[in-house]
């Protein structure tokens, strides 16, 4: 139940939120008991970002709704660049790019043979200095990016990890912060 700003109670989770907000560079933590308003938490933290000199872009990712995890992935990644657009159109195909070859090197040998062809020269690039151009260009681009997750406790206990590791190893770009939002008890 989404609860309207005006009857919103504020509480100690918002007051940390706030602090953690205020002390963007360095990872926070708010526990909320089972049924006590994740979402609406959510709803306040972005209320909160909003209003803050447009110094944040917020991204909205919901990783429960994919198949299989090279879809989210890819998804997210689209999702990342459908929302960097207008600060930086340059760096939407290479944000989809990046996540692509991040799943060549998995791919089968006859679908490496057909990546082969297809690519350009350019895309001889590694992997790594795709993610430092990614890096380099969020970082100039001085916004803060706030990605949400609400509800990972739908996710399977491999699901789960995935989009952790998501955002550990291929996600964590310089600006770049998580709010996700679970059950402590499920997670």
């Amino acid at each position: 139940t989404i609860i309207p700003s005006e009857l919103y109670v504020q509480r100690d989770a918002d007051r940390q939120v706030r602090n953690i907000i205020g002390d963007m560079g360095r990872p926070g933590y708010v526990l909320v008991s089972r049924q006590m308003g994740k979402t609406n938490l959510l709803n306040q933290i972005k209320s909160l970002l909003a209003f803050k000199d447009n110094k944040f872009i917020i991204v909205e990712f919901n990783p429960w709704i994919y198949t299989n995890y090279e879809v989210m992935v890819n998804e997210y990644f689209n999702l990342l660049s459908e929302n960097l657009y207008k600060y930086n159109s340059s760096i939407t195909n290479k944000l989809k790019d990046y996540s692509s070859r991040i799943f060549s090197s998995a791919r089968e040998p006859y679908y490496k043979l057909i990546d082969l062809f297809v690519q350009e020269s350019s895309n001889n690039t590694s992997i790594s200095s795709r993610y430092s151009y990614i890096n380099h260009t969020i970082k100039k681009s001085s916004k803060k990016i706030v990605v949400i997750i609400d509800d990972l406790d739908r996710l399977s206990g491999n699901e789960i990890f995935e989009v952790l590791k998501l955002i550990r190893s291929s996600a964590s770009f310089a600006n770049t912060f998580y709010v996700v939002a679970y059950d402590d008890e499920y997670v």
